[in-house]
């Protein structure tokens, strides 16, 4: 006589779904890890970059570059803040849009590194092209979001959300790609012998500033009032 181990009695669970619905929620699952895991590495690779020119030319960069060293520190900042945000609070099935979004705003973030060297022009450009990205990237988040979430109070918070995100990061790249303009027609450059050009550049990557502040306060503020509302059931102020 035969004696079978008891565990062989015992159905092994499968790791593989053996339903869509099933599938579609494992897959939906792991979106926050997988986005998030994709996220630090893109905006890790892009702080390394913005290191090594910071202390490779350090020596050699102006106030208006140290400037624009500070910007893009806050820059990586924020993105990973407001993205990160965006993976806690809802979640879906990640598409190559989710991908494109991620990967486009890495791309942009290194040309915008490396455009403290080339000239504020391009430094400016590159600034620019990452907020109008950014706006078509909010457009396929909302669209996300009406239909995956199911909270009728986050529902409400995310689209009273959008019109400000949108007048941001279009009105912040309409105007930055206007300043781009200016400085390269008028050569504006952050170490030039003429003062016009100084002032013009320094003004520009001072107003750069201001707008990406602005909009990581207003993203910081919003994803508060979402933890708030996750802690007491209220929003936050």
């Amino acid at each position: 006589m035969v004696i079978v181990p008891a565990d062989r009695d015992i159905p092994k669970a499968s790791s593989n779904p053996v339903e869509h619905s099933e599938l579609a929620r494992k897959m939906s699952e792991n979106f926050t890890g997988v986005y998030l895991t994709m996220l630090s590495i893109i905006q890790g690779v892009a702080l390394t970059d913005l290191a090594a020119i910071a202390f490779s030319q350090g020596a050699h960069l102006s106030v208006t570059q140290w400037v624009q060293v500070a910007t893009m520190l806050w820059t990586l900042i924020y993105i990973w803040n407001h993205f990160m945000a965006d993976a806690l609070m809802t979640q879906w099935i990640p598409d190559i849009e989710d991908a494109a979004l991620l990967f486009g705003t890495g791309v942009l973030e290194l040309l915008a590194n490396h455009g403290i060297i080339w000239g504020v022009p391009t430094w400016l450009g590159a600034l620019s092209a990452m907020l109008f990205l950014w706006a078509l990237g909010s457009l396929y988040i909302r669209q996300q979001e009406e239909e995956f979430v199911q909270d009728p109070v986050l529902m409400k918070m995310l689209r009273a959300r959008t019109r400000p995100i949108l007048w941001e990061t279009i009105g912040g790249g309409t105007f930055l790609c206007l300043l781009a303009i200016l400085c390269a027609v008028t050569g504006a450059k952050a170490h030039s012998s003429k003062v016009e050009q100084n002032v013009i550049a320094s003004a520009s990557v001072g107003i750069a500033l201001l707008i990406s502040a602005a909009i990581g306060i207003v993203s910081s503020k919003f994803w508060k009032r979402v933890r708030a509302y996750a802690r007491k059931g209220s929003e936050g102020a």
